[in-house]
């Protein structure tokens, strides 16, 4: 790929777009982070946070234009806008909400889906359009999933249903066009496995923030409040400091699918280098199991009493479990996924790269886990989507 080529990217202050911004300023390309204000900062403000996490040069080939992905033609200034449809770049689209909520699905599909035609509308001049999905365009569909577009009707939650409508769009509107077409499809993503750092918590953070809150909140119970509300959910200090919570996960067969998301970046640019298109899962071809990370959890941070059940017990029923599924209902369809995602396409690209997917470990758990406490689940210690920390969220008087 042509060092010198320019990328208009969406979502470069996200979780994965961030990343995938950072490398190819990294690699020489030059930037327009397509970015809107938000949380009373600017677009340049919130760029420029994302150049210090990465420690790269604010002088470097990048340039940040404000645009709202959500409104036609992405309320670009009109010159930009005109110079956009014919200037050759290629594209890179990682905006997405992510958001598992019913709730939240016309706020969904207009971020997933129309977001995305509007992004391709306002930018039909690119010679090459990255589209950053997920695998789990593949619903509830079981055994081996293909590479390819294939008819699903049946999903978890709006995110799988909207992410596959938009692999959809973008095959047509790319094929219309006459516009070369890459879609990669990651598994669970969670941080660097070198580092730790992430700007991301969710996923596999999800149910160790949930853990570690109600582990801390039960603690000053008992050490406050003579463990009245404890008692009642059935939690105990024990005289080593652990703590036992009497919680059950889904498990048994299959697992998480789990990878870096360094292993990520690399694996994209790879796949990039090599001028390949079309559908490329990403993915780790070994599962963690949900009793290895229940393993990795008790190691790490005192907490005992934590099992699997592939069935319905009588612990499934006392007021912790209720209360832990009523945090984790949405998380639990991805504990025992059996499926194999078919990587034959980019597997021996990889493969010539030398790239290798890295395996999740204690050590890399707890590098990771502690990263996230440190900075509070979420940059300044604001908490990320799907946090725990929304008004009026606390553990009920059970």
């Amino acid at each position: 790929m042509n060092r010198e080529g320019a990328f208009l990217v969406t979502g470069a202050t996200g979780f994965l777009g961030a990343y995938i911004t950072a490398e190819l300023l990294r690699r020489g390309h030059h930037v327009i982070a397509l970015v809107r204000p938000r949380y009373g900062r600017s677009p340049e403000q919130r760029m420029r946070t994302i150049l210090d996490y990465f420690t790269l040069d604010p002088q470097i080939r990048f340039q940040v234009v404000e645009a709202y992905l959500e409104r036609p033609g992405l309320g670009l200034e009109k010159s930009f806008a005109a110079k956009l449809k014919s200037s050759g770049y290629q594209v890179f689209h990682c905006a997405a909400d992510t958001s598992f909520a019913a709730r939240k699905s016309r706020q969904i599909e207009a971020a997933n889906i129309q977001g995305l035609a509007n992004v391709f509308l306002a930018a039909r001049g690119c010679s090459h359009f990255h589209h950053m999905s997920t695998a789990y365009v593949a619903g509830k569909r079981r055994g081996i999933c293909l590479e390819k577009l294939e008819e699903q009707e049946d999903f978890h939650n709006p995110y799988e249903r909207t992410k596959h409508a938009a692999e959809q769009l973008i095959t047509e509107l790319c094929a219309a066009a006459g516009t070369r077409l890459s879609v990669y499809r990651p598994s669970v993503v969670y941080g660097d496995s070198r580092t730790g750092r992430s700007l991301g918590f969710t996923a596999l953070y999800y149910p160790v923030k949930t853990l570690l809150f109600l582990k801390d909140t039960l603690t000053r119970d008992i050490e406050k409040n003579r463990g009245k509300r404890a008692s009642r959910l059935g939690a105990r200090l024990l005289a080593d400091g652990k703590i036992e919570m009497p919680i059950c996960f889904p498990g048994g067969e299959g697992g998480l699918n789990l990878i870096p998301v360094d292993y990520l970046v690399r694996a994209v640019m790879a796949l990039m280098d090599a001028g390949t298109e079309g559908i490329h899962h990403i993915v780790n071809t070994r599962l963690s199991g949900v009793e290895r990370i229940l393993d990795f959890i008790r190691q790490a941070y005192a907490i005992v009493g934590l099992t699997i059940c592939k069935e319905k017990s009588t612990v499934r029923n006392s007021a912790l479990q209720q209360l832990m599924d009523n945090y984790m209902e949405s998380y639990y369809p991805y504990f025992r996924d059996r499926r194999q995602f078919d990587d034959s396409r980019g597997a021996p690209v990889l493969a010539r790269a030398g790239i290798q997917c890295p395996q999740l470990d204690l050590a890399t758990f707890k590098r990771c886990m502690d990263y996230a406490i440190r900075t509070g689940w979420g940059k300044g210690g604001r908490q990320s989507k799907g946090s725990l920390a929304r008004p009026g969220r606390t553990i009920p008087p059970w």
